[in-house]
């Protein structure tokens, strides 16, 4: 059973092979369930929403028109209630019409049946006025986008100052609506805006200086050393659809700490930069470092992730509040993008009597020791920051927490940080030793 091509590529509809639904994606990335498929027992069900169907239907300028012809048959004798009389009643309006016969009367044709009934009928669909479709609305000139007030400023009386990031309302730099704030006011946010985005990898992605719905919307960004978010204003109303400005709207804050020196390079002085954030200057670094050594050395240190576990690449992020489920999430992907992911059979080509270490971390030392000539007590010391996840990870992200967590916590001072700038200086560590082994592989 399938439903109409045509409906589905009107709807621009994909397929969710795991519930059997059909989705729609709004403009802003929402998702929302247009049709299903169910079955019941050895029978199928389609189940369409009216409002797609409708707005479909006033597309194509028809209406739609739906068939009833129901029997029952009943063992019961139910002439003492009904009569012998054959009942009939039928109804006619304006989108629909039926007729019920009800036969209380046995009937040799019934079998063992006493009575039966029978509804048949019609019933019209009718379609909207006109289509509701957002190109539609678009092509006709119809579309009425909203806009949110951003905070920009603060008055000398400590009040927030706000304005409309319509893009239209702005001054700009060739004389447009002289006395308005420029297209290029910044405008800041609570790093918690992010979350969202980071949440879900598979709809949004959160790049350097860019975050992006798949092929719905995109919009530039940055983060000052505050640690606060910032965006243009008249990009939060040009790219951003209604719904996320909104959920913009939620994290905004006053003006403080400026914006980030990668941003004012690369939009306002047209120079190349690299990030300087560190959850995407470790990105950088690693995927740097893992090309460096596949090219010198010829194999991986650090396997890729399989698509199963990609997320835990795309999704990693300095915590955006104080929370420790966040806190241990981020530490997990950490894990499983480099303690998990060290390339044991590789390594173990490279040691004698490989069999008798114990754990990854130790046969990459003892490579580092043995065939890559590094010193004993500087391959101890490189490596540190993979033992520090992995105890990290092993003490409280997959057990329960106990004494054996509130010691690594006390060797690694965890307690007396904050869980964002903890997790900062394991990044910062990390990116380290990715840049010493790169001088290891250089000595190759």
């Amino acid at each position: 059973m399938e439903i109409s091509e045509e409906f589905r590529l009107y709807h621009n509809l994909y397929y969710d092979s795991r519930k059997s639904e059909f989705i729609f994606l709004s403009e802003s990335g929402e998702e929302d369930t247009a049709a299903k498929i169910e079955k019941t027992g050895n029978n199928l069900r389609v189940q369409i929403k009216t409002k797609y169907l409708r707005d479909f239907l006033a597309a194509k300028s028809m209406v739609l028109v739906r068939f009833h012809d129901h029997k029952r048959f009943s063992e019961n004798d139910l002439t003492n209630i009904l009569g012998t009389n054959i009942i009939s009643i039928e109804k006619i309006e304006e989108n629909f019409c039926f007729n019920i016969i009800v036969n209380p009367k046995p009937d040799s044709l019934l079998s063992d049946k006493k009575c039966y009934s029978r509804f048949l009928g019609k019933d019209i669909l009718p379609p909207f006025r006109e289509p509701i479709h957002e190109d539609y609305k678009f092509l006709k000139g119809k579309e009425e986008k909203k806009y949110v007030d951003f905070i920009i400023g603060v008055d000398d009386e400590g009040n927030p100052i706000e304005y409309t990031c319509n893009p239209d309302k702005l001054s700009n730099f060739f004389g447009a609506n002289p006395g308005s704030p420029n297209y290029l006011t910044p405008v800041f946010f609570k790093r918690e805006v992010l979350k969202k985005y980071y949440d879900q990898p598979s709809k949004y992605s959160v790049e350097d200086n860019y975050i992006r719905c798949g092929y719905l919307w995109g919009m530039r960004y940055g983060q000052n050393p505050l640690g606060l978010v910032h965006a243009w204003l008249g990009d939060l109303g040009r790219y951003l659809p209604y719904n996320e400005q909104l959920h913009w709207r939620q994290f905004n804050v006053p003006p403080e700490g400026g914006i980030g020196k990668a941003t004012i390079r690369r939009e306002l002085l047209a120079e190349f930069a690299d990030p300087d954030e560190i959850t995407h200057i470790f990105k950088y670094e690693f995927n740097k470092f893992s090309h460096y050594w596949r090219s010198k050395i010829g194999w991986d240190l650090f396997l890729p992730l399989r698509n199963e576990d990609i997320h835990f690449f795309k999704s990693l992020h300095v915590p955006t509040s104080e929370d420790s489920l966040e806190f241990e999430q981020q530490i997990q992907a950490l894990a499983k993008i480099l303690p998990d992911s060290i390339n044991n059979s590789e390594l173990k080509r490279l040691i004698e009597n490989s069999e008798a270490v114990q754990g990854s971390i130790d046969l990459l030392e003892k490579a580092l020791i043995s065939h890559f000539k590094v010193e004993e007590t500087k391959a101890k010391e490189l490596l540190q920051p993979l033992r520090d996840i992995q105890s990290l990870r092993s003490s409280s992200v997959v057990h329960r927490k106990g004494s054996r967590y509130e010691k690594v916590a006390k060797r690694l001072g965890l307690h007396e940080e904050s869980y964002i700038n903890f997790f900062r200086k394991i990044l910062e560590d990390v990116v380290g030793m990715l840049k010493q082994l790169q001088k290891v592989a250089d000595g190759v």
